[in-house]
């Protein structure tokens, strides 16, 4: 590494610089990499933290292959501190009053039964702070789904994937406003090869969402109250019009200049 400045890898998709976080697992083909001197002198000073290749996957000549691939499980807390309770809480503070120097008084009969009995909760509180923010666990998910497929001349490869985990926080219902600390992740790929002739290949790779599809899925969740699955259906629908409607140009560009 060279002074104070990023120590990252260099990471290339399909030759082109970006972040490890757009790219899906499974739409992976290969993935290398490079650390010695050697092979990572052709990218100069930016290769010196090593460089990590990526190739996507691309559409292969055949029928059109749909695959769907989903996951589900659960997170929780590693381990929560375990608290004292209301009546424990009250015999420390005796205690730390009865060996205080100043004489100060703990609390009395009283207000001990109040805090126990919990009659009056706004003026003696007793609450399980950990129990009543945190969950015992939280919800995780993941969809990928792919197309691909084509023609001698056209092949194609779409996808579209989803990952949303849940937070630990038991919050309130509130439609201004969500205080829940939860994650949610969206990839989108399509690569397209066309044979435009025998000597020359027209590659298309897309690796961002179709703004107008991604607003209209936001619109309809927002107005309807849907949960977030309806972006992935969006993305899916999107990806997969894009690229008929281009492949289907193609063809008729084909056709107009005689070639089958």
């Amino acid at each position: 590494t060279f002074g104070t400045g990023s120590t990252t890898p260099l990471v290339l998709v399909d030759g082109i610089e970006r972040s490890m976080d757009l790219v899906d697992a499974d739409d992976i083909a290969t993935f290398s990499i490079l650390k010695d001197a050697t092979a990572t002198a052709v990218y100069g000073v930016r290769g010196a933290n090593g460089i990590i290749l990526i190739t996507a996957k691309r559409g292969m000549e055949g029928t059109p292959k749909i695959n769907v691939k989903a996951e589900f499980g659960m997170t929780q807390p590693t381990k929560l501190p375990k608290m004292a309770n209301t009546r424990q809480w009250l015999d420390f503070y005796d205690e730390l009053c009865r060996d205080s120097p100043t004489g100060e008084q703990g609390f009395s009969d009283y207000e001990r039964q109040m805090y126990l009995s919990g009659r009056d909760p706004d003026l003696y509180p007793n609450v399980d702070w950990v129990n009543t923010i945190f969950k015992d666990l939280a919800m995780t998910g993941r969809v990928h789904a792919s197309v691909t497929g084509g023609s001698p001349t056209i092949r194609y490869y779409v996808s579209a994937s989803y990952y949303t985990e849940g937070g630990m926080f038991n919050v309130a219902d509130n439609d201004r406003y969500n205080a829940q600390m939860n994650f949610n992740k969206y990839s989108f790929r399509s690569n397209i090869d066309i044979d435009i002739t025998k000597s020359t290949q027209l590659g298309l790779s897309l690796a961002a969402p179709p703004v107008l599809c991604l607003l209209g899925a936001g619109w309809l969740a927002r107005r309807f109250s849907l949960g977030p699955w309806v972006y992935f259906a969006a993305i899916v629908l999107g990806l997969g019009a894009a690229a008929c409607t281009f492949a289907e140009f193609v063809k008729m560009f084909r056709r107009k200049n005689g070639k089958k």
